[in-house]
């Protein structure tokens, strides 16, 4: 039901948004006759009803249609830009982890001392910086400046580092304070008091019992922002012109590329579907109270 939900809302809005597909692809000047055969070709001249009709014919097939840019599948147009996309979410998503959850677990066993609230201002400040405006001031101090990393393109691990940084700080901000919200909770339930009172070192308190119940929380957010970036970060694919699906789903808006949206789109719905499915079989590993019915 969320991929039928997800296919229906994003073809009829792609065809209630002004612009004719076929004119922005030839140009104003196009001889009306090109823009007639082409519509018919692609079936655009069919009523829409039909069209959609034919879209979920197509898709159980798993033919998503020809890209009217690249005139090619697209598909494989979306399949090609997908792992630079991959590449750069497990990037953001491994700055979430090395630094966001570490500081979230220190700010909550140091609670309403300096560094607790060094965490909490740092995240906060994370959380409310707008994703292009923290793009662009890397690339003026780390390219423009100290000219230590390329602006923008792929290929090397320098190209990686800032659309990551950019992309991982807002993860890593979401996750630290989630972090310390969720250990305080746990930090002072009876079972954290008897492993210290078994004479238990506090990182292993802290570490093997408290964060391990804390993590429930933890694994749905992770989930959910891991299936948003890999369903395309937008914004930071477009400042660094960073070849991934976000950028793809950009330029294809632009030209009206009608299949290669709805490949875009198809394709963020099934990975949050798939993760959702994970998390909820991970919950009963977590936690063994745990049950589905």
């Amino acid at each position: 039901m969320v991929l039928f939900g997800a296919s229906l809302l994003v073809f009829v809005v792609l065809r209630v948004v002004p612009g004719d597909p076929i004119v922005m692809m030839y140009g104003t000047e196009v001889d009306p006759r090109v823009v007639a055969a082409e519509r018919q070709r692609l079936g655009l001249d069919r009523p829409i009803l039909v069209q959609y009709e034919i879209f979920l014919e197509h898709i159980v097939t798993g033919d998503l249609g020809e890209s009217l840019r690249y005139r090619r599948s697209a598909a494989q147009v979306v399949a090609e830009a997908l792992p630079a996309t991959v590449q750069l979410a497990a990037a953001a998503m491994g700055w979430a982890f090395i630094l966001g959850v570490p500081a979230g677990i220190f700010a909550a066993c140091t609670r309403g001392g300096l560094w607790d609230r060094i965490v909490m201002v740092l995240s906060l400040v994370g959380q409310c910086t707008p994703t292009f405006w923290l793009g662009i001031l890397f690339m003026l101090l780390f390219a423009v400046i100290l000219h230590w990393l390329p602006t923008s393109g792929s290929g090397t691990i320098k190209h990686l580092i800032l659309p990551s940084l950019t992309l991982g700080l807002y993860m890593v901000a979401l996750l630290a304070r989630l972090t310390r919200s969720c250990m305080l909770e746990v930090l002072g339930q009876d079972y954290l008091r008897t492993a210290r009172a078994k004479g238990l070192a506090e990182w292993v308190v802290v570490t093997r019992h408290g964060f391990r119940n804390a993590l429930i929380p933890i694994v749905t957010v992770v989930g959910l922002q891991t299936g948003a970036l890999l369903g395309g970060a937008i914004v930071t694919e477009a400042v660094f012109a960073w070849p991934g699906i976000g950028n793809l789903a950009v330029q294809a808006t632009n030209t009206r590329d009608y299949n290669l949206v709805q490949a875009v789109t198809l394709l963020s719905a099934v990975v949050f579907v798939v993760i959702n499915l994970a998390i909820d079989v991970l919950y009963t590993y977590l936690d063994p109270t745990v049950g589905y019915s």
